[in-house]
């Protein structure tokens, strides 16, 4: 092996770096070192590495010239590394320190570590570590010595007091020596050495003279105390930011795996002797050394804003997510910092308009300018917005896409006009006053400018919808699948049981061709057929049907078939219509408010919501109403009465309707309704209680004797619910009397003078109008009770008799009396009489009731299912409740001919009737 050797060294300028060499050569102003004709020139990698070093310390600009720092640490004949931290210290002010770990980096470390007496040892070691900094335990070490040779007795007591504390004369003696050369090299520099930084717990910079401690003393009383990073720390950190400017290529950022990742990936962990325990994010160390694994030694705890700064010329920069900041009312980007592949910085954000002009420039003008996130004051900036929102809603209002403003437009349009140095609220607000003095207008957009072509009138789609007097306003929405897309109207909460179905289904002008369309679209290709092409019947029926107002005070189906039936002769069946294949938006979407605008519910189906908040709606109403209502009206006394009055609820005013309501008692209120229908059926039957009141003597005595006439009617009218009984039969019997006894609807009396009139002229017929009226529900009653009992008991077929139970259940129900004008009372026992009869027939011709019951359904159950929708949204029509009068005659010319009819009806009749009703 000896043999196989050199036969002489390797000489030190190829074992050394070669940093130190190329700064001489540099100062000295010889060649590049790869040009310099070296005998044995050393291998270009170590070329590199040296070159590498001296960039990192900032010695060298980019054209491989000295810099400041590259001069200054030429005139160092050290290690560069260790020349650049003196020079940082000497403008940190800490210089004294920086010379003490300078010397000690520059030699073997005094400590000693014997195998055999290693726990022995890492105790009197550990009283200097420091948590934080092994640099701060090095200064710790340095004092410990200096007091100690400070107060020696003698050369030999002091090498046995350091062997005794494991520390090595012989390095200990050449630590002080280099360090003292150092000092000596820095004055012959000029450069001052200041007062140490002080240790914990003293009160300046002055040193104390103490006691040197016996070697054998405790640790506890021997450690130099905390360190300056725990005291105070104003002088920990320009004691690492010094070290730090050296140590550049030495750094470690802690990961998630527990080890350090290092300069260009490499991965490290602490050397386990370091008093650095705890793992601070980021390190530094002295070096980095391989022996089983990698290993940093002689660390400390340094701060990412630390290595920036000291790091500066060495960053890679890089700028992601450029954004309009509004606050500072600039572009800002977020910025990522590496040296040697660490993130030192990593997303701070910062102003962009400096770093790239150009690109901030556009951003400001499409985040600021185009999109409107710039708070301004200028009078471009509310006009603009006012002519935008103006487009915006008239494209929603048209679900016209091509009226919306294409942001390229709005784009160049401001581009054109803003110098192109403008990237900032700043500039542009300097650069606006100056040019505003010569064109105000300048930034102020035009509409002209902004459609291309015209679109959709704004009289069709109105902001508000008159439903019968009641305005309501109407907001629109393009988002197709949206629950809200489409027109959506906004009803105040009292407002919510007076808005009427029948006008909201016809939607807005604007939209109503296309709903027919869709309309038209929905019925079967057999009837479909005869309307094309679709588009151009839409058109034609949403002109004739816009400029028609008898036609939209129906159902839109019903409109549009009969417009449908006149220009073609096809008939269309009112179930051939599917409304529930029609997209979303063309159905009106209500929304209900409260005072503060806040949404208690929102849907297309306007039954369901008044089922959900109807309630809840007439008591908001009537907190608003109550100041103008009165309790127990004796008397007519509080002059006319108009049928709609204006009440404010919140902020809102919404109307209501004025009636006399009578109570359980008997008693009359004057109160205000939130439905119009609602309040002509309670005023009706308020007004002739306050008929019978304006007599009391004659009411008396009336009730009295129906008292006694009604009692037996009152226990089968018990039978049809349990909660009825005399007191309800006899308030009943009274109002159809008054009714009977009145000229006219009792409705309709809403002046005083009409009322005091009619209530006097009805006086002489009340008592014997109650007589008939009691006589007529008593026998309606007990036909009815006898019938129920034979329907019951009977074994004919279950269709004809489910059809009569139904039949009954119609005529005689709770309050019937109260329900049925007179006239129609007078006629309800020959109805009965009617059920009787036919139940008598159908023992013995039950083929003949089945056909004629046949020959009836079709009316009965269109009759029915368009009922029922009248009365969902919002109230049975009069001719709907005609036509079932009707049928009542037409079930006694089929089944009890003998009884006659008030006037010819058949099935072919009504069917004409019927025909006529819906168009």
């Amino acid at each position: 092996d000896f043999l196989a050797r050199p036969a002489h060294t390797t000489p030190e300028l190829l074992r050394s770096s070669l940093a130190g060499v190329i700064l001489r050569m540099k100062s000295l102003g010889l060649p590049d070192i790869e040009a310099f004709p070296f005998p044995d020139p050393p291998e270009p990698k170590r070329v590199r590495d040296g070159l590498a070093l001296l960039g990192e310390l900032g010695a060298l600009a980019e054209a491989r010239g000295l810099t400041r720092i590259g001069e200054q640490l030429a005139r160092l004949p050290v290690d560069p590394r260790i020349g650049r931290m003196l020079i940082a210290a000497r403008e940190r002010g800490c210089l004294a320190e920086v010379l003490v770990i300078a010397a000690y980096l520059s030699c073997q470390d005094p400590r000693e570590r014997p195998l055999e007496q290693a726990q022995a040892a890492d105790e009197r070691h550990r009283r200097f570590a420091d948590e934080q900094s092994d640099f701060v335990a090095i200064l710790s070490l340095w004092r410990y010595i200096d007091d100690l040779n400070a107060h020696r007795k003698s050369q030999r007591k002091l090498r046995d007091a350091l062997k005794a504390d494991f520390l090595s004369p012989t390095r200990v003696r050449e630590w002080r020596d280099v360090h003292g050369q150092l000092g000596a090299l820095v004055k012959e520099l000029g450069w001052r050495v200041e007062t140490p930084l002080p240790r914990a717990g003293e009160g300046g910079a002055q040193r104390r003279e103490r006691a040197p401690p016996p070697a054998n003393e405790a640790a506890a009383s021997l450690s130099p105390g905390p360190s300056p990073a725990r005291a105070g720390g104003e002088h920990y950190a320009p004691l690492h930011q010094a070290l730090l400017t050296g140590l550049l290529g030495n750094l470690g950022m802690l990961t998630e795996a527990g080890d350090y990742l290092g300069a260009r990936g490499m991965k490290f962990a602490l050397f386990p002797g370091s008093g650095v325990k705890k793992k601070p994010k980021w390190v530094m160390a002295a070096e980095i050394v391989e022996t089983r694994r990698v290993y940093a030694r002689t660390v400390a705890r340094v701060e990412p804003e630390w290595i920036e700064q000291a790091g500066r010329h060495l960053l890679k920069l890089s700028y992601s997510d450029p954004h309009w900041a509004k606050r500072p009312a600039h572009v800002a980007a977020s910025m990522r910092a590496t040296l040697h592949g660490l993130p030192v910085v990593n997303g701070r954000p910062v102003h962009y308009g400096p770093i790239d002009p150009v690109k901030s420039r556009e951003i400001f003008i499409r985040a600021a300018l185009v999109e409107g996130e710039y708070d301004t004051r200028a009078a471009f900036q509310a006009h603009n917005r006012r002519l935008l929102a103006q487009i915006e809603e008239l494209a929603h209002r048209a679900r016209d896409a091509r009226l919306a403003v294409d942001e390229e437009d709005l784009y160049r349009f401001f581009d054109e006009r803003i110098p192109e140095d403008i990237h900032n609220g700043a500039a542009f607000e300097r650069w606006l006053r100056e040019v505003e003095t010569k064109s105000p207008r300048l930034l102020h957009l035009r509409r002209e400018d902004l459609l291309r072509e015209r679109g959709a009138d704004p009289r069709d789609f109105p902001r508000e919808l008159d439903l019968g007097g009641v305005r309501l306003a109407l907001a629109y929405r393009f988002d197709p699948g949206a629950e809200d897309d489409g027109v959506t109207l906004l009803i105040p909460l009292p407002a919510l049981n007076q808005v009427p179905a029948e006008p909201c289904d016809w939607l807005v002008p604007g939209l109503l061709g296309e709903k027919i369309a869709a309309l038209i679209k929905s019925l079967p290709q057999t009837i479909r057929r005869a309307f094309v092409p679709v588009p151009e019947y839409a058109r034609a029926a949403a002109a004739a049907l816009a400029a028609s107002p008898e036609a939209r005070r129906g159902p839109l189906a019903d409109a549009l078939a009969d417009f449908l039936a006149r220009t073609t002769g096809q008939t269309v069946p009112r179930d051939a219509w599917r409304p529930e294949a029609l997209p979303a938006h063309l159905g009106m979407n209500y929304r209900v408010l409260d005072d503060a605008n806040r949404v208690l519910a929102e849907g297309r189906d306007l039954a369901e919501l008044r089922r959900r908040l109807g309630g809840e709606a007439s008591r908001s109403l009537s907190v608003a109403t109550a100041p103008l209502e009165r309790e127990a009206v004796g008397r007519w006394d509080f002059g006319d009465l108009p049928e709609r009055v204006e009440v404010k609820s919140g902020a809102r005013v919404v109307p209501a309707f004025p009636a006399l309501e009578e109570d359980a008692a008997g008693q009359v209120h004057l109160r205000l309704i939130d439905s119009p229908a609602l309040a002509r059926e309670r005023h009706r039957r308020g007004v002739c209680r306050l008929v019978w009141r304006a007599f009391p003597d004659l009411m008396k005595q009336v009730e009295k004797d129906l008292a006694a006439r009604l009692k037996p009617a009152a226990l089968r009218y018990a039978l049809l619910d349990k909660e009825l009984g005399l007191a309800a039969l006899l308030a009943d019997v009274l109002f159809g009397a008054a009714r009977a006894a009145l000229d006219g609807d009792p409705a309709d009396l809403r002046r005083q003078n009409a009322f005091d009139s009619a209530a006097q002229t009805a006086r002489p017929r009340l008592a014997e109008a109650a007589r008939e009226t009691a006589r007529l529900a008593s026998e309606c009653l007990d036909r009815a009770h006898r019938l129920g009992q034979a329907l019951a008991k009977s074994g004919a077929a279950r269709e004809a008799l489910a059809d009569m139970r139904a039949q009954l259940g119609e005529l005689v129900r709770p309050g019937f009396v109260a329900r049925l004008d007179p006239g129609r009372l007078v006629q309800l026992p020959r109805y009965l009489r009617g059920i009787e009869l036919r139940l008598d027939k159908l023992a013995s011709r039950p083929e003949r009731d089945a056909q004629q019951m046949r020959a009836m359904a079709p009316l009965l159950t269109q009759w029915r299912a368009r009922r029922q929708r009248e009365a969902q949204a919002g109230g049975v029509s009069q001719d709907m409740e005609a036509f079932g009068w009707l049928l009542e005659e037409l079930r006694v010319s089929l089944f009890a001919q003998e009884l006659r009819t008030p006037e010819p009806v058949s099935v072919k009749r009504l069917e004409k009737r019927w025909s006529e009703l819906t168009g």
